[in-house]
């Protein structure tokens, strides 16, 4: 299967000369101008990549600045890296700070890129919880139970996400519904709704999802 990368970088001819040094390894899509809203181009184009290349400097927003706005939106967005002319250690502390998964001299070889990407898409599907038979795969959003697949959606991988990665599987409901929400307001009953559905998707695991009185939500043994 052919890899799909999504070049965002505002110089048409750069795309251009990346996308035909790139041809022999993987597809890449160009997009050479940033519009609004930015919600629009993350659904349609950033989540439909495989992985995701920004220049740092372009007119308008740097490429650290637009990957935190995809990352406002979209929690799992693929893999991204920042390509640039600038070897600043200052803005690549930066970009490892932030979450980005790598950071590229234009100059590299078209060899080297490609493997970058590989490297970073490889951690990303790697990535996984496994707790007491239940398996989430962080790359493609994907979850296992006792070896059979279970269809869950974004709100529930994450809740289940963050849940599975917090010290003892508790997390209070305020930080849970601003690591899953950010900052739009939702009402109580929506994270009980969700709650209420993924322990209905996982009624055979051996732990159940609960919100206790004191506002914590957590996951336990069945009684």
């Amino acid at each position: 299967m052919t890899m799909n990368i999504l070049l965002i970088d505002d110089d048409p001819s750069y795309c251009n000369q990346f996308q035909s040094r790139m041809s022999p390894f993987c597809e890449v899509q160009p997009l050479n101008e940033i519009s609004e809203p930015i919600e629009s181009l993350t659904r349609e184009l950033v989540m439909s990549a495989d992985a995701i290349l920004i220049d740092l400097k372009m007119p308008g927003i740097d490429g650290i600045t637009l990957y935190k706005r995809f990352r406002e939106i979209e929690n799992n967005i693929p893999p991204v890296l920042i390509l640039t002319e600038y070897e600043s250690k200052d803005f690549r502390l930066m970009a490892y700070r932030e979450g980005i998964d790598d950071f590229i001299n234009k100059d590299a070889t078209a060899e080297e890129i490609f493997l970058r990407i590989k490297k970073a898409l490889d951690h990303s599907r790697s990535h996984l919880s496994n707790f007491s038979g239940l398996i989430l795969n962080h790359g493609d959003m994907s979850c296992q139970l006792d070896g059979k697949s279970v269809e869950l959606t974004r709100i529930e991988f994450q809740i289940l996400k963050t849940l599975l990665c917090a010290p003892d599987h508790r997390v209070s409901k305020p930080d849970l519904v601003n690591r899953i929400w950010k900052h739009k307001k939702v009402s109580a009953h929506t994270l009980n709704t969700h709650v209420y559905n993924l322990n209905s998707k996982l009624k055979t695991w051996d732990r159940v999802i609960s919100i206790g009185t004191t506002g914590i939500v957590h996951i336990s043994p069945k009684q």
